[in-house]
């Protein structure tokens, strides 16, 4: 075999096995995210330049995202939240997130937050400092806690009824 044809071959084996070894792992291991039920209730969601519609069970976990409370907390919090939209929609499908007066914070907003806290919490461990330098991981730390608050909130999808 050639110098040219090794070169080729080594091209295609780095490009293709990433791709086969992650098709393979989404298979064995499938989607682990538990998915919300869709409301049909819709939150309108200003952001800066433009405006887009998020479901409101999304849009309780973004509320939730920024808290930091024991999972029992975080469901309570999640049953109130969910009463009070609804409270305020009365027979409505959709609603301003403006209207609701809820503090809430974008994706962007969020991960790059979650991606601070790890690494000053975790600056003194060489995954800390990895993390710190080269900014590598910033995706990964803000999914682990989107799923844990997702699965809360899909754990308890009722309101109140007053």
């Amino acid at each position: 075999m050639t110098d040219r044809k090794k070169f080729i071959m080594l091209i295609l084996f780095s490009i293709f096995f990433p791709l086969v070894i992650g098709s393979v792992c989404v298979l064995v291991n499938g989607n682990k995210i538990s998915k919300a039920k869709p409301s049909g209730k819709t939150i309108l969601v200003d952001n800066k330049n433009y405006s887009f519609e998020m479901d409101m069970e999304n849009f309780i976990s973004y509320v939730l995202m920024d808290e930091s409370e024991p999972e029992e907390l975080l469901k309570a919090k999640s049953v109130i939240i969910r009463t009070y939209i609804l409270y305020k929609m009365k027979d409505k499908t959709q609603i301003a997130a403006s209207d609701l007066g809820m503090e809430y914070r974008n994706y962007g907003e969020l991960k790059n937050s979650r991606f601070q806290d790890f690494c000053r919490e975790n600056i003194k461990s060489p995954k800390g400092m990895a993390a710190y330098f080269t900014g590598i991981g910033s995706y990964k730390i803000y999914n682990e806690k989107n799923k844990k608050i997702k699965r809360i909130v899909n754990h308890v999808q009722s309101p109140v009824n007053l």
